[in-house]
C-alpha cells in the first residue's frame, strides 16, 4: 500500500512539473528608467486598480538581465483584472484584458498593503501598460514602476482645451500667453 501510494504521489509530481514546462510564458523584461521614462515607452497609461490577483505559474529562469537579482531563478508570473477608471494616454483595448506581469518575488503582490507605507495609501495609480497578445503587461516587469500613485481620489473635472495644457478657466476673461498661470515644476526640489 505504501509503494503504491509512493507510486502515485511521483506520478502527480511528474505531471505537474510537465504542465509548468510546457506552459509558455512572455519575455520578461527589466530596466531601471524612472516615471518620466515609464510615462515615454508606455503606449498606454491608465487610471485603475488591479483586482483578482492570481498565480499564472512559474517560470525557471538563469542569468536574468540587469537589473534583476542573480540569485534570482524563479520568476513568479502572476495575472489579475484591470479595472479602469479612466485612459490619460493611448488607446485601451475592448475588452479589457487581464494584467500579467513577472515577479522575482513569490505572492503576487503589486505593493505592500503595510498602512505605514505610503504606497498602500495611495487612492489613485496611474499604470504604464503595453498590449501583449492576450495580455495588457507592465512596460518593464522587473527595476522600475508598474504605476505611479497619489493619495487624492480621480475625479473627472472640466475637459482640457487641446493643447493649452491647464484645465479651462472658470471666469469669463480670456487667457493669453501672458496672463497664463504657471505650471509648477513637480520634479524639482524644494
Amino acid at each position: 500500500m505504501l509503494r503504491f501510494f509512493l507510486i502515485c504521489l511521483y506520478c502527480a509530481l511528474c505531471a505537474k512539473t510537465s504542465a509548468n514546462a510546457e506552459q509558455e510564458f512572455p519575455e520578461a523584461r527589466g530596466s531601471r528608467i524612472l516615471p518620466v521614462g515609464e510615462w515615454v515607452r508606455s503606449p498606454i497609461v491608465v487610471v485603475g486598480e488591479v483586482t483578482n490577483i492570481s498565480s499564472y505559474g512559474e517560470q525557471a529562469v538563469h542569468h536574468l538581465p540587469y537589473p534583476m537579482a542573480n540569485w534570482v531563478n524563479t520568476l513568479h508570473w502572476c495575472q489579475g483584472d484591470f479595472l479602469v477608471t479612466a485612459v490619460v494616454k493611448g488607446v485601451l483595448p475592448v475588452p479589457p484584458k487581464k494584467f500579467l506581469w513577472a515577479s522575482g518575488l513569490a505572492g503576487c503582490k503589486l505593493y505592500d498593503n503595510d498602512p505605514a507605507l505610503v504606497a498602500s495609501r495611495y487612492r489613485t495609480r496611474a499604470w504604464f501598460v503595453r498590449e501583449e497578445g492576450e495580455y495588457l503587461r507592465p512596460v518593464f516587469d522587473y527595476g522600475t514602476y508598474y504605476f505611479v500613485g497619489v493619495c487624492a481620489a480621480w475625479e473627472e473635472g472640466p475637459p482640457r482645451q487641446p493643447g493649452s495644457g491647464s484645465a479651462p478657466s472658470s471666469s469669463p476673461q480670456r487667457r493669453t500667453a501672458s496672463h497664463r498661470t504657471p505650471t509648477p515644476n513637480i520634479f524639482s526640489a524644494r
